[in-house]
């Protein structure tokens, strides 16, 4: 296996630790506003699905500080010791979004056909920052970016309800040190004539849009100007653990519609981490059934259901209970690298309008068998799962084959359809 390396660039707000963990899961200085940037090699050693990428810790570089954009953003971000007053640590991203403007720019001029667009990660619950720096390096690598930056709050690195809870509650007070950075991104972004503005999608994971909406509200507070900047290309929220009609909401996740020129939110039915978190929070996540109320949004806004393509296994063959497809599951990559691509909504290989109802060509689903799928779909529309498209080709034994007419399909259409990946015990899979 040929060697890749990905220099990932960073923001935190975790203590900083001796040893080759890099940082730690509480805040620096105890102060949840306080943040570096930087960056750091990443290098695949292996196949392996969560540890075959591997930062290397003699890389690490940490940025100095530089002069604001923009101040005051949100509530006053504390100074690193040795930090001059009146400086930002946002160094790397306002570095990131010039480095992808340019690239952007060098590629237009010699129509290559390498990558040019840039990916900001927004990592979940239970992740360290080892595996923040890993899974930025792996998403990168599977949507073909040419750079990505991480966001990596103190989650705790460990998957149960008291370390979930106190993650969450990080997440949000983390909201202050994340506003910062990005303002100071949106601010370089917004001084760029239209022309050179980078091409940058937003990756929100799992509680990683919890922490983006805080972020995204305290900007909202003190330069409301900033979150109307047409900054992002596309938001990809992937297992997003927010409430369902948070998209709806102006002072809850509404301003990412500004900021995003399109908005694709992932679900999984089976998804057990954010069936534990609806459980928790008393509200149904965006990650299982989508954006509430879809056909009331723009076209921009699509939803596409993973439930019969989200099952992804660890280094050992352990589940991920549904909720780690946006990195590994090959037919959830392989939409990605479409929507990134720009492609039209319906004009996605691989996958089908919803059949349970496209809310207006803004619903889609990843069949288990596409070609399956599209002829029982075309033959009888009905909300499909995986178990129903098995149930439906199973009973389809002495026909020719599923698709070859409608008879076949509706002899059929009676298959109960079952709970997508329902019913499934044990630890679900971290942010």
């Amino acid at each position: 296996m040929p060697m890749q390396k990905i220099r990932v660039r960073f923001a935190t707000n975790r203590n900083r630790v001796t040893g080759v963990a890099l940082f730690g899961n509480v805040f620096e200085g105890n102060d949840p506003k306080r943040y570096v940037t930087g960056s750091i090699d990443v290098v695949r050693t292996s196949n392996l699905p969560d540890t075959g990428w591997s930062p290397q810790p003699g890389t690490l570089v940490i940025d100095p500080p530089t002069t604001p954009l923009v101040a005051n953003v949100g509530a006053p971000v504390a100074a690193a010791a040795g930090m001059p007053a009146g400086q930002t640590p946002a160094t790397g991203i306002i570095a990131f979004a010039k480095e992808q403007s340019a690239a952007k720019t060098a590629t237009a001029t010699a129509a290559a056909a390498m990558p040019s667009f840039g990916l900001v990660l927004l990592p979940g619950f239970a992740a360290t920052f080892l595996d923040a720096m890993r899974r930025a390096a792996q998403i990168a690598s599977a949507y073909k970016a040419a750079n990505v930056f991480c966001f990596t709050w103190p989650a705790n690195g460990k998957v149960n309800l008291d370390d979930y809870r106190a993650d969450r509650v990080d997440a949000e007070k983390s909201g202050q040190a994340i506003a910062d950075a990005l303002a100071q991104f949106l601010a370089t972004v917004k001084a760029m004539p239209a022309a050179q503005r980078p091409t940058i999608h937003v990756v929100c994971h799992s509680m990683g849009a919890f922490a983006f909406r805080a972020a995204v509200q305290a900007i909202g507070s003190s330069h409301p100007d900033l979150i109307q900047t047409r900054a992002f290309e596309g938001a990809l929220l992937m297992a997003a653990d927010e409430d369902d009609d948070a998209l709806s909401d102006p002072a809850r996740l509404r301003p990412l519609l500004a900021l995003a020129r399109r908005t694709t939110a992932y679900i999984a039915g089976g998804d057990l981490a954010l069936g534990i978190a609806h459980i928790v929070n008393g509200r149904p996540r965006m990650g299982h059934h989508g954006p509430r109320n879809l056909a009331s949004f723009p076209k921009a806004v699509t939803r596409i259901d993973c439930s019969d393509v989200a099952a992804t296994q660890g280094d050992g063959g352990e589940t991920h209970f549904s909720h780690q497809y946006y990195r590994l599951a090959s037919r959830v990559i392989a939409d990605v690298v479409q929507v990134i691509a720009g492609k039209p909504p319906n004009q996605i290989s691989g996958r089908l309008p919803d059949p349970g109802g496209s809310a207006g060509g803004r619903a889609f689903i990843l069949p288990f068998d596409s070609a399956a799928g599209t002829a029982l779909a075309a033959a009888d529309p009905h909300p499909a799962t995986v178990a129903a498209l098995a149930g439906a080709k199973a009973g389809a034994r002495g026909a020719k084959r599923a698709g070859k007419g409608a008879k076949a399909a509706k002899r059929n259409s009676g298959t109960k359809t079952a709970k997508r990946n329902s019913g499934t015990k044990g630890r679900p899979g971290g942010g």
